[in-house]
């Protein structure tokens, strides 16, 4: 399944892949398609990272034909790799103070979603 929606992404979508690309998370891990739909849905509502488990993970794993615990370990697998090559530095600025580890997924997804609402609102 494509993010695409039509021939065309829609603004949020390209906005949230450029933003997890800008991490240096990887394309040829499906945990970058994972993110995005994540991340997308929490910047429309701030409260969509608390419910990771209940709500996140089951809602893309439908989305995408998967299970639960695969998009888990994607997501997990792709803020890893992506930790690995060096976007501390830069996931730092997001959030706004140092990280000591990276991120869990929640943790992870809220931060971007975060940042991007309020590039948005600027």
């Amino acid at each position: 399944m494509t993010l695409t929606s039509g021939p065309v992404q829609d603004d949020l979508t390209v906005i949230v892949e450029k933003t997890l690309r800008s991490l240096r998370i990887s394309g040829h891990l499906i945990g970058l398609q994972y993110l995005v739909a994540a991340v997308s849905k929490a910047v429309k509502d701030p409260l969509y990272p608390l419910y990771v488990t209940k709500k996140i993970y089951p809602e893309i794993a439908f989305q995408f034909s998967s299970s639960d615990k695969a998009v888990e370990r994607a997501i997990r697998t792709a803020i890893r790799s992506g930790w690995e090559l060096g976007n501390s530095a830069q996931l730092e600025e997001i959030a706004g103070y140092p990280l000591k580890k990276f991120p869990t997924n929640a943790m992870f997804i809220d931060l971007v979603a975060t940042h991007i609402r309020y590039d948005l609102h600027k």
